[in-house]
């Protein structure tokens, strides 16, 4: 074989591997790269590139870039939604938890109280998806951003209120809660830290178990 059919081949052997290549010499020179390297080399912020780089004889390198975008977005995408809502993107019962132990936490630190609100949406129309989403956009709207708003069930959501001082500040938002969703009929149950229970479980039990009913 000649020398122009083995630089022949080896370029085509380049051009066909299915991650980026590039060959460097031992003084840094770019000896051959395949098109696809040149493209990603040229890619903007966004892309995720994984290089790697292996020693060949001499001193020369073969290095390798794999966009890995794709697959970086879709394990984001999976993690997030292994603690929000598909639908509303508001956390769900699992991050819920975790905000619970948090707030209890801070809350034995300061002698402070948390307040549960439990919010069962009665009313959704045929059009449910979209009330669900609108419902937790109002929802957001009623409380701090220290607060958690989560959906925990098809028309159920859980608000957590964190550093309450007292019973009053957390019926305030009960009734401001009933006066945004007024439309969907809400049921609201409340409880509160530490009188209504010592954890989140029990929390969310007792604020079920005192539903009461607004904007009927």
């Amino acid at each position: 074989m000649s020398k122009a059919d083995e630089l022949r081949l080896l370029r085509e052997a380049i051009q066909s591997f299915p991650d980026a290549l590039a060959i460097w010499s031992a003084d840094g020179k770019l000896v051959a790269c395949s098109d696809l390297y040149v493209r990603l080399g040229g890619a903007g912020g966004d892309t995720e590139l994984r290089r790697t780089v292996r020693s060949l004889g001499g001193g020369a390198r073969l290095e390798l870039l794999t966009d890995i975008t794709d697959a970086r977005r879709a394990e984001q995408a999976a993690r997030f939604l292994s603690y929000h809502d598909a639908l509303t993107g508001l956390p769900n019962r699992r991050l819920l938890d975790d905000r619970l132990q948090q707030a209890i936490a801070l809350a034995q630190r300061r002698g402070r109280m948390v307040g549960m609100l439990l919010v069962r949406l009665d009313d959704l129309g045929p059009a449910a998806d979209t009330a669900l989403r609108h419902a937790a956009h109002r929802l957001v709207g009623c409380v701090r951003k220290a607060d958690t708003v989560a959906r925990i069930g098809a028309d159920e959501f859980a608000v957590v209120l964190s550093d309450v001082k007292d019973e009053a500040d957390c019926r305030a938002v009960a009734d401001k809660v009933a006066q945004a969703l007024a439309d969907l009929r809400p049921s609201i149950g409340v409880s509160l830290y530490p009188a209504d229970g010592a954890d989140g479980e029990t929390l969310l039990r007792n604020a079920d178990a005192a539903i009461l009913f607004f904007g009927r």
